[in-house]
């Protein structure tokens, strides 16, 4: 948020007082606060933040006192401890925890101070005390430090009741994108606080004003309506807030649950407008009154006795009567198309693919289909598509005797799973001689040969041996580092400029963190972005780039002539290739499939499933061409780098060297030059001289 946010104008403040004017009076508490620094030169790196300039500082001390009260309100408020949420959801009441540290502090304003043993938690107990002299301090970039002391007053309003949480932002990108949970939306909507899950555990991550952009982002999350806020500190639990409107015993049934510990969901009665206890007699996650609506047991966990908790089959929208229908079983292997592809049924096959396509509509199978693209990159994107369809949990096939080779043999009872060969004969006559055209070229006809393969999950190691895996020639790292950053980079630089022609800048200010411009031919990307952002935003723009440059668009889109492609016709292509190359490349892919919804908005429903058609064979088309691309110049760097790896591991010394093939060639070379330069020097300068041929 400190990146993608921008600096709302500052409120008006008194000019800063000189320090005559900042003494001690009797109507003061405290001496003027006042941040200093000795060391303009000391720095360290923390991602999104820059050493605080000149100008900057004195902006900082216009409002020390705004942020001094802030922060001791802070201190005694919620430093060091949890604060519980009870909020209306649907008819129920459910709870959400955060856990309020001192060092979060600091954070949450965009302020890093720089001194000896200096910590998180010191620079809030520092501010407080007024107390600000550091050798540096470094604050968030594009002004969201500034943005953020704007709201400080507001900030409080988050205990009030009369505020709203949002228990889920996997629908917003930008949270998603940022690694955010939940929020609290104070009531005016001037302020929202995000929290980060950390092993289970909820903290304030983000302090940010809610400018326009991203109320418009918000309203794809359903703000909840809150009952209650209850502070725990120093084994004590406090009321906070209270909304009167709907909590009528003033809060003591609440503060009751959180004293003792039990969270479990309560039920809205509408009796006297209190919460109550509600039954779940068998412990499943569901009601009693829920079950007997669903028509399951109760006093059973399991009512059709498949293994699965009712309340987890009716979160995952299966039957919990009926023991044949449970996620197990719909992640099963679809045998009636593996038989069809065996047989070699064309109009069969073709008939379930065109309508699976109906099925890309739920953003769900539309994810496991791009899954597929980028699982199956080595497939045709027909094979990655079949693949999919007959198990939506594939990720890597091979044949029974490759799986063999490789120390692995076929789990007891698994059926294979079938993709489809091209092969093509020459068409003969009567006697085996080869039929020609009118061209005099011998007739080919080709067909489709059905391979049976199996699934990784299909297979286990043989007795006694380890199962190798296949490897892919891209090395993938666990995590990103520099070397694999700077090896991707390089690819998509390659490709770009090498093969497109469209050169790449790197910006200090880039709306969206960065743009394709067409008429001037250059793709800008916004600096010192994480190496993730930087590589998934440059993955975008590349392939926005090849996909809708004028020249290639019309080629590209043949269905799409005379300005028919609108915006979200392009971001659903765009978006949709730039998931399918993060997955294959190892980058996060916690894309919104936001686009996928808009787009079906935008388009009449007539013409929905025939343009999606026509969508996926550019995206399977493009998508499939870039990972080639990307795989083959990627291999390169990354075999130079393993190479460089190995030498900076294991230097040479000077006699090596000369055993060495490579230092050996380069010898020879040395030498065969110093013979050339020899041989010139002997040469009369006018033979030197180039002729004319």
């Amino acid at each position: 948020p400190e990146r993608t946010q921008e600096a709302a104008p500052l409120p008006n403040v008194p000019k800063e007082r000189s320090l005559k004017e900042s003494s001690p009076t009797p109507t003061q508490s405290q001496p003027f606060f006042h941040f200093t620094i000795s060391d303009p030169e000391k720095s360290t790196y923390k991602m999104g933040y820059h050493p605080i300039k000149p100008e900057e500082l004195k902006k900082l001390n216009r409002y020390a006192s705004q942020i001094q009260d802030n922060a001791t309100w802070y201190q005694k408020e919620l430093a060091d401890s949890q604060v519980t949420y009870f909020y209306k959801h649907k008819e129920a009441v459910e709870a959400l925890t955060i856990r309020f540290k001192a060092e979060h502090y600091p954070h949450l304003i965009g302020l890093y101070a720089i001194d000896e043993q200096q910590t998180a938690a010191k620079t809030l107990e520092d501010i407080v005390k007024g107390r600000a002299d550091y050798q540096n301090i470094m604050i968030a970039n594009r002004g969201a430090t500034f943005s953020k002391i704007q709201v400080l007053p507001d900030f409080k309003a988050i205990i009030d009741a009369n505020s709203f949480l949002f228990d889920d932002l996997s629908q917003v990108e930008r949270m998603q994108r940022l690694d955010l949970a939940s929020a609290i939306k104070t009531e005016d909507e001037d302020v929202l606080v995000a929290f980060r899950n950390v092993d289970g555990e909820l903290f304030p991550a983000s302090l940010m004003k809610v400018n326009h952009k991203l109320a418009t982002e918000l309203e794809v999350a359903t703000d909840k309506t809150i009952l209650g806020v209850f502070r725990q500190k120093d084994n004590q639990v406090t009321t906070l807030s209270i909304n009167d409107a709907i909590v009528t015993d003033g809060g003591k049934e609440l503060q009751a649950i959180v004293e003792a510990g039990d969270f479990e969901p309560l039920q809205v009665s509408k009796e006297n407008d209190k919460t109550l206890f509600p039954k779940d007699s068998d412990g499943d996650g569901l009601t009693d009154d829920e079950e007997a609506a669903l028509g399951t047991n109760p006093f059973s966990v399991d009512s059709d006795g498949d293994g699965t908790p009712d309340g987890i089959e009716k979160g995952s929208g299966t039957d919990p009567n009926n023991a044949s229908d449970n996620p197990a079983e719909r992640q099963q292997h679809n045998l009636e198309l593996s038989e069809l592809i065996k047989k070699g049924d064309a109009r069969a096959i073709n008939q379930h693919l065109q309508e699976r396509n109906k099925d890309y509509f739920d953003q769900d199978n539309y994810r496991n289909y791009l899954d597929g693209l980028a699982d199956f990159s080595h497939y045709s994107s027909r094979n990655a598509r079949l693949l999919k369809s007959q198990l939506g949990t594939a990720t890597m096939v091979a044949s029974f005797k490759e799986w063999r080779n490789r120390g692995g043999r076929v789990k007891k009872g698994e059926k294979a799973l079938y993709v489809q060969a091209p092969k093509t004969v020459t068409l003969t006559d009567k006697k085996g001689q080869a039929l020609l055209d009118d061209q005099g070229q011998e007739k080919t006809r080709t067909y489709f040969k059905a391979i049976p393969v199996f699934d990784v999950s299909q297979v286990e190691a043989q007795k006694g041996k380890t199962l190798d895996l296949p490897q892919s020639k891209t090395i993938i790292p666990d995590v990103m580092d520099k070397t694999y950053f700077q090896n991707i980079y390089r690819t998509l630089r390659d490709i770009s400029e090498k093969q497109n022609g469209v050169p790449i800048r790197f910006w200090k200010y880039v709306e969206d963190e960065g743009l394709y411009h067409e008429k001037q031919n250059y793709i800008a990307i916004q600096k010192d972005m994480s190496y993730e952002q930087t590589l998934t935003t440059l993955i975008q723009k590349v392939t926005e780039s090849e996909l809708h440059n004028s020249k290639r668009l019309e080629e590209l889109n043949p269905h799409f002539k005379d300005g028919a492609m609108t915006k979200p016709d392009r971001d659903f292509q765009i978006e949709s290739v730039t998931y399918v190359l993060c997955r294959h490349l190892g980058l996060p892919t916690k894309h919104s499939f936001d686009y996928l919804e808009t787009w079906q908005n935008w388009r009449h429903p007539e013409q929905g499933l025939e343009q999606l058609t026509q969508h996926l064979e550019v995206i399977q088309n493009e998508a499939k061409s870039l990972m080639e691309r990307m795989d083959k110049t990627l291999t390169i760097y990354q075999e130079r780098t393993q190479v460089k790896h190995q030498e900076a591991k294991a230097p040479l010394a000077t006699s090596e060297k000369t055993s060495n093939s490579f230092y050996a060639s380069l010898a020879a070379a040395k030498a065969t030059a110093e013979k050339t330069k020899t041989k010139e020097e002997d040469t009369p300068k006018k033979a030197q001289r180039a002729t004319k041929m």
